[in-house]
């Protein structure tokens, strides 16, 4: 009886073992994702803006009923000490350097609007600066200079040659890259989607780190075929596609939903309403 017993268990084991379901969320950005709650202690800076507009947003305590201009905080650090983010009272409480308190609203429960988080300005100028990228998708690139107007093509090496706060806090990083032949372009990215609302709207925005460069080369990185890589160039699909040529034509799926068995891997990626179905990652079945 034990004997039959043991088999049995050893039966459900292995059948357990042989079937796994997991899910993996998309992730285009280079850093750590943050809630506000999360950058409670950490540093902000003011956002440059229209000259003539002032800062709605933000109150000075000791001087509530003035209005705040560029003059007045842009360029200023604040760090966050405490967040009340409750139905009807959605609220930061900052200090500057010299100790002056300030209030600032939080928008749509998770973003600060005219501060950018100064972590991801520093940690992207450590992680880049003077380093080598690939381009992924050049629509979000522009012109350095007013001489310079070619951008470089999808795949072609740049080198950043700075990394400067931007003017929206939704693309707090602006990167500035060059090719091998010198001409210049810039474009400004979220890095982390901290203090922004693009935590909710991922999938339909383009600036992005992972939807505009690469950190390797794609070329070295994704073992494909000549057909492959023709229909990545192409930007066509097919069935009995690579995951990988499929990731480089569309993009980091929104999710990709995994079942593991003993024979095959299954996979369903997700992008918005449409879904592609591998099978030991070949493309078997588009639904749109």
């Amino acid at each position: 009886m034990k004997r039959i017993l043991l088999i049995l268990i050893t039966i459900v084991n292995i059948t357990y073992n042989a079937y796994a379901q997991t899910e993996e969320i998309r992730t285009d950005c280079i850093l750590a994702f943050r809630s506000l709650e999360q950058t409670v202690g950490e540093k902000y800076m003011v956002i440059n803006r229209d000259p003539s507009t002032a800062y709605y947003d933000i109150i000075r305590a000791d001087q509530p009923n003035r209005e705040l201009f560029n003059k007045d905080i842009a360029g200023k650090i604040l760090t966050l000490n405490k967040l009340i983010n409750e139905p009807g009272k959605n609220i930061g409480y900052f200090t500057d350097e010299q100790g002056i308190k300030y209030e600032v609203d939080i928008y749509l429960a998770q973003e600060f609007t005219t501060l950018m988080n100064v972590s991801d300005l520093e940690n992207s100028k450590k992680l880049f600066t003077g380093k080598a990228l690939w381009v992924n998708d050049n629509k979000v690139l522009y012109p350095y200079n007013k001489t310079n107007k070619i951008l470089p093509v999808r795949f072609e090496r740049v080198t950043v040659i700075n990394i400067l706060p931007s003017d929206y806090h939704g693309t707090p990083v602006q990167f500035i890259i060059k090719t091998a032949k010198g001409d210049t372009s810039e474009c400004s990215l979220s890095v982390s989607d901290t203090n922004t609302s693009y935590s909710i709207y991922h999938a339909t925005n383009d600036d992005i780190f992972g939807k505009v460069f690469f950190t390797k080369d794609p070329k070295l990185t994704y073992h494909l075929s000549p057909a492959a890589w023709a229909a990545v160039k192409a930007k066509k699909i097919y069935l009995g596609m690579p995951g990988d040529a499929l990731r480089l034509v569309k993009g980091v799926p929104d999710k990709i939903n995994r079942t593991t068995t003993a024979y095959a891997i299954s996979e369903q990626w997700v992008y918005g309403y449409s879904y592609y179905y591998f099978k030991n990652n070949k493309l078997t079945t588009i639904q749109d």
